[in-house]
């Protein structure tokens, strides 16, 4: 069979790999992917709690993933974090009042793996507090 000197070698398959090597990830922890629900939103809604406000706004964020895999084939749903910090299912949504949401967003899985670590199948959706009234 004949190859390119390259790939004979494994020249280009190596350089592919030191260029993939080379990007980067944005460090500023502000640049957020996924979509995302603004206060001005929630205000509009009239929801009195986060998860009135997805369930009204957004109601995509809270549906149930497929199985991954052979190995987990049970469906996922998201999980939620609170400024930054994992505090658990979608249910804790019910706890926070609207109007102290500055804004909610759905981080997909790869996103959610970067920031929190770990396998979050389903995404996270993140939830992000007014602090003083900003």
């Amino acid at each position: 069979m004949f190859l390119p000197p390259l790939w004979k070698n494994g020249h280009l398959i190596a350089s592919c790999l030191l260029l993939a090597s080379c990007a980067t990830v944005p460090l500023n922890r502000e640049i957020e992917t996924g979509p995302v629900i603004t206060a001005g939103e929630i205000a509009k809604s009239n929801a009195r709690t986060a998860y009135d406000a997805v369930v009204q706004l957004r109601p995509l964020f809270f549906q149930t993933r497929g199985a991954n895999s052979i190995l987990l084939p049970t469906a996922s749903v998201p999980d939620v974090s609170v400024d930054d910090s994992p505090t658990g299912d979608i249910s804790t949504l019910r706890e926070i009042p609207a109007a102290d949401v500055r804004d909610i967003r759905m981080l997909d899985r790869w996103e959610a793996g970067r920031r929190f670590g770990g396998k979050h199948d389903a995404g996270t959706i993140l939830v992000r507090i007014r602090i003083g009234g900003s």
